[in-house]
């Protein structure tokens, strides 16, 4: 003998079988494609950051070893430097016990100083 079974109700095939028809499944793909476009844009600003800070730290550290090479060599070796490390010379200046070098990278503009101890 088969059981015979009850028919269903329309409320209980709701709970029971999920659907993914209607507003909520457009909304949950909205929402997917703003967090991507939030992403997106972040990550675009944050390369943009991180080329600003090695072009700022390349210029300091070119303009230090220029200045040090110009203390110790004399500014055509600090010409030739500045050269090698691909920074424009903006000014050198020579005093008595130290040499003062500012030097280009693309915008930004830095300057190094090196002394003789007394």
């Amino acid at each position: 003998m088969r059981a015979r079974s009850l028919p269903r109700s329309p409320r209980s095939s709701l709970l029971t079988e999920p659907r993914l028809t209607g507003e909520s499944g457009g909304a949950g793909i909205l929402a997917v494609i703003c967090v991507l476009l939030v992403a997106a844009v972040s990550l675009s600003g944050l390369a943009a950051l991180n080329a600003a800070t090695v072009e700022s730290v390349r210029g300091w550290v070119s303009a230090d070893l220029t200045a040090l090479a110009g203390l110790n060599w004399g500014p055509a070796v600090a010409e030739r430097v500045a050269e090698a490390n691909g920074v424009e010379i903006v000014r050198l200046q020579r005093g008595a016990l130290e040499f003062e070098a500012t030097a280009r990278v693309g915008r930004v503009e830095a300057s190094g100083r090196a002394g003789m101890a007394d």
